[in-house]
């Protein structure tokens, strides 16, 4: 630690010993802790590993996002797909697939544009089976 790094002489929390005081002259450690506290709060004790400038201060967050409500409006609109033959079921995993697809955009654009289309064909089947059914 360079000199004008050092923090001022001083007791400091020991941190060798969680709860005990030791005395920092200005360059290093005194040798024993004190036998009564000093009554008043002190600061924290000099850091004894630099940080370089360049560490980062804080967790980076740029990690990407998760694709899972994408991934989720893929497998239900198979999944409509697959069941549209039973009445209701196959327009509410339709309509699902479409909504997660939407939310999903921006998650994963591949993904999500595969649950909107098979969910939007699955409901659009389905009505129009209502629709030629209704009419005979």
């Amino acid at each position: 630690m360079a000199e004008n790094d050092a923090a001022p002489a001083g007791w400091y929390p020991d941190p060798t010993h969680s709860g005990q005081q030791r005395w920092w002259d200005g360059r290093q450690w005194g040798p024993q802790a004190p036998s009564v506290a000093p009554a008043a709060p002190l600061p924290a004790p000099p850091a004894a590993v630099s940080v370089s400038p360049t560490a980062p201060l804080s967790p980076r967050i740029d990690a990407k996002p998760s694709k899972g409500l994408a991934i989720a409006s893929f497998i239900v609109g198979l999944v409509s797909l697959a069941l549209m033959w039973v009445f209701v079921l196959g327009l509410v995993l339709g309509l699902t697939a479409v909504t997660l697809g939407i939310v999903g955009l921006k998650q994963s654009k591949p993904f999500a544009v595969v649950g909107i289309a098979t969910g939007g064909i699955t409901a659009a089947v389905f009505v129009l089976v209502i629709a030629i059914g209704s009419m005979s």
